[in-house]
C-alpha cells in the first residue's frame, strides 16, 4: 500500500470511497489521535465501533488496518479516517494535560454504591424510560424463566425501527443509526453464545435477524448498514448448528424458524441471506433431521417459480443432489442427476464425480455435450467453464497435445492471461519455445494485417499492439515493444509500458509523453484534472533521465498560456516546478 491523503481517491475503488465518504460527512470518526512516530489512531461508529489505525511517512499512507469484518482490501472505515486525517492535517496537536476520564469516575462511583441504592437507581430509571426496564429484564433473563424474551426483544426492536422510520420509510443516513442500536441488541446474543447459553443466543439473533430482513423494502441500506447487522445475526445462527452438543429441542426449534422465515422470498430478493440461512438450516439436519432439509428445499421450489428465478431453481435442486449423497442416499441423488441434464450446475456434479473415480473418458464425454449445448444457446461463459475443465483432465491424463491445445486458447482469450501463457510455454523445452513463441507472433501481425476493417476509425496498428505487447512483455523483447508501439500512444497505454521502458529507452520514451501530456493539459478542465496532469508530469521526471528541463519548460509555457486556469498554475507550481503556489 502506498498512496498519499491528496491522492488517495484514485487508489480505492468508488463504491468503497463514496461509502467512507459518507461516514465522514456523517461524523461516524469519533476520534483521531497520533500513536507512535507517524502512527495514527482513530475510533469509526458504524454498525459498531471499529478502530482504525495508520501508518504515515510525511502525507504518504504506507499502512491501514480496521479491525471490521471486511477482507477485500481498505474498508470504509479507513476511507473515513483518511478524509478526516487530510482535513486535520498530520501535525499532531498539542498534547493536553491528562484528565481523569468519565470512564475513571463512573468505576469509582460505582464500587461506592450499594445494593440498596443501586435498587432505588434502577426503579428510577425504569419509571422513567421504560426501555430501560426493557433491557434490564433482557439482561437478566435467566433469572426470569416466566419472561417472554422473543416477546420482548421484538417489540424492543420494532420500537428502534419505527423511531429510524419516516412514514415507513428508512433513508440511507437514518441506516447509521438504527445499525448501531440493532448492534447492541445483537450483542446480547454474541454474549449469550460466548456464555453458552445457547437458546438465548438463537432467539436474540433470530428475532434480529426477522425483523431487520422484513424492512428491506422500505429502507436504502446502499451503505450496507443493516446487511451487515443481518449476516452477523446469521452467523450466530451458523455457530450454533455447527455445534455437537447443541440440543435437540434447540436444534428443532432453528429449523422451524428457518422453514417458516424462507418462504418469504424477501430473504432471497435482497441479498444472499436466503442462501445463508440455508446453508445453517443443513448444517442443523445433515445428521439427525435429514427430512427435514430436504423437505424444505421441495417447498422453496415450489415457491420459487416464474421469470427470473432459474438462478435460485438450480441453486434448489444441486443443494439436494448434494445432500442426498452427503446422508448415504446415493442411488437418489445420481437419479436427480440424470433427469436435469440440462442444467450446467447439476452437469457439473456429473463431471466431477466421474473425475474423482478416474472416469475420465465419461467426464470428456459429458464436457463436449455440454460444450454443445452451451454453444445451442449463445452461452461463451459456460463453453469457457468446460473447456477449462477439459484442461484440467488433459494435465491429469498427461495429454500434452490437448493441454498445449488449451492452455494457448486460454493464454489469449480476451487479452493475455499470464498464468495460462506460462502454463502452455511450460510443455515446451527452452529450445522449442523460441520457435514456437516466434510463430505465434508472425501469424498475428498476418492476420492482425490482413484482417479488413470493419470501421472507420479502427487502426491495425492499435490493434497489433494490443494483441502483441503483452507477449514481448513476457519474453522480454523490450525492442520490439517500443517497435511496435503506435504513432501517437495514449497516457493510458504509456502507463502500461512505463516500467518496462522508460530506464530502457528514456529518449524515445520522453519523445512519446510530451505529445501525450501536452493533449492532457489542453483536455483538462477542473483541479483534479490538473492535479493528474501534475503527477504525471512529475512521474516522468522522476523515472526519465534527461526530461527534467523539457518537462519544466512544458509546466511554464503550459501556466503562460493559461494565465486564468489558477487551479492549473497552483498544482503545475506546486507539483512540477517545486514551488509554493
Amino acid at each position: 500500500m502506498s498512496f498519499t491523503l491528496h491522492n488517495f481517491e484514485s487508489n480505492i475503488p468508488e463504491k468503497i470511497l463514496r461509502r467512507g465518504q459518507d461516514y465522514f460527512e456523517a461524523g461516524a470518526v469519533t476520534s483521531l489521535e497520533p500513536g507512535g512516530k507517524g502512527e495514527w489512531l482513530a475510533m469509526v461508529e458504524g454498525s459498531a465501533e471499529y478502530e482504525v489505525s495508520l501508518r504515515m511517512s510525511g502525507d504518504r499512507v504506507r499502512e491501514a488496518e480496521c479491525d471490521c469484518p471486511y477482507d477485500g482490501g481498505v474498508c470504509k472505515h479507513v476511507v473515513a479516517v483518511l478524509y478526516a486525517l487530510r482535513q486535520q492535517g498530520t501535525s499532531p496537536a498539542p498534547k493536553k494535560q491528562r484528565k481523569k476520564t468519565g470512564k475513571t469516575h463512573f468505576e469509582e462511583v460505582l464500587l461506592k454504591v450499594d445494593a440498596d441504592e443501586m435498587r432505588d437507581f434502577i426503579r428510577k430509571m425504569k419509571a422513567e424510560d421504560e426501555r430501560f426496564g426493557d433491557r434490564f429484564l433482557l439482561y437478566f433473563a435467566d433469572k426470569a424463566p416466566g419472561l417472554d424474551v422473543t416477546g420482548k426483544y421484538r417489540s424492543m426492536i420494532r420500537q428502534i425501527i419505527r423511531r429510524y422510520s419516516n412514514r415507513g420509510f428508512i433513508d440511507y443516513s437514518s441506516t447509521f443509526g438504527l445499525s448501531r442500536e440493532m448492534y447492541k441488541v445483537l450483542r446480547d446474543a454474541e454474549d449469550a453464545l460466548a456464555g453458552k447459553n445457547y437458546r438465548q443466543a438463537a432467539e436474540v439473533a433470530e428475532v434480529v435477524a426477522e425483523e431487520l430482513a422484513s424492512v428491506f423494502e422500505g429502507c436504502d441500506d446502499s451503505a450496507g448498514n443493516i446487511s451487515e447487522i443481518l449476516i452477523r445475526a446469521i452467523a450466530v445462527l451458523r455457530e450454533l448448528s455447527q455445534l455437537d452438543t447443541l440440543a435437540p429441542p434447540l436444534r428443532t426449534q432453528m429449523l422451524d424458524f428457518i422453514d417458516a422465515v424462507l418462504q418469504n422470498r424477501h430473504w432471497f430478493d435482497y441479498g444472499d441471506f436466503g442462501y445463508e440461512l440455508l446453508s445453517v438450516a443443513e448444517s442443523l439436519a445433515v445428521h439427525a433431521y435429514p427430512e427435514r432439509f430436504l423437505s424444505l428445499l421441495d417447498k422453496l421450489a415450489k415457491t420459487h417459480t416464474g421469470k427470473y428465478t432459474g438462478f435460485r431453481q438450480e441453486f434448489f435442486l444441486t443443494s439436494k443432489i448434494r445432500f442426498l449423497a452427503t446422508v448415504g442416499r446415493e442411488a437418489e441423488s445420481a437419479q436427480l442427476i440424470a433427469g436435469h441434464m440440462d442444467m450446467d450446475d447439476v452437469r457439473a456434479i456429473a463431471v466431477q464425480r466421474a473425475i474423482d473415480e478416474r472416469q475420465f473418458g465419461e467426464a470428456k464425454k459429458l464436457l463436449q455435450e455440454g460444450i454443445e449445448l452451451a454453444r445451442q444457446r449463445s452461452h461463451p461463459g459456460i463453453v469457457h467453464r468446460w473447456e477449462l475443465v477439459l484442461l484440467d483432465i488433459a494435465r491429469q491424463e498427461h495429454d500434452l497435445e490437448a493441454e498445449r491445445h488449451f492452455a494457448k486458447k486460454f493464454a489469449f482469450d480476451r487479452g493475455v492471461n499470464v498464468e495460462h501463457y506460462q502454463a502452455w510455454k511450460n510443455t515446451y523445452s527452452e529450445q522449442e519455445w523460441p520457435g514456437v513463441i516466434e510463430a505465434y507472433i508472425q501469424a498475428t501481425i498476418e492476420g492482425v494485417r490482413k484482417r479488413p476493417r470493419q470501421f472507420a476509425w479502427e487502426d491495425p496498428e492499435q490493434s497489433l499492439f494490443f494483441h502483441l505487447s503483452p507477449v514481448f512483455i513476457q519474453e522480454a523483447q523490450w525492442e520490439r515493444l517500443l517497435q511496435f508501439m503506435p504513432a501517437d500512444p495514449s497516457l493510458d497505454l504509456l502507463h502500461n509500458i512505463h516500467p518496462y521502458l522508460a530506464h530502457r529507452y528514456p529518449k524515445e520514451m520522453l519523445a512519446l509523453y510530451l505529445p501525450a501530456l501536452q493533449k492532457q493539459a489542453e483536455q483538462a478542465s477542473n483541479r483534479k484534472e490538473y492535479y493528474n496532469l501534475a503527477k504525471n508530469m512529475k512521474k516522468v521526471m522522476q523515472d526519465i533521465d534527461g526530461s527534467h528541463e523539457p518537462v519544466r519548460r512544458m509546466a511554464n509555457e503550459l501556466i503562460q498560456k493559461y494565465p486564468r486556469r489558477p487551479a492549473m498554475i497552483e498544482e503545475l507550481t506546486k507539483g512540477v516546478l517545486g514551488r509554493k503556489g
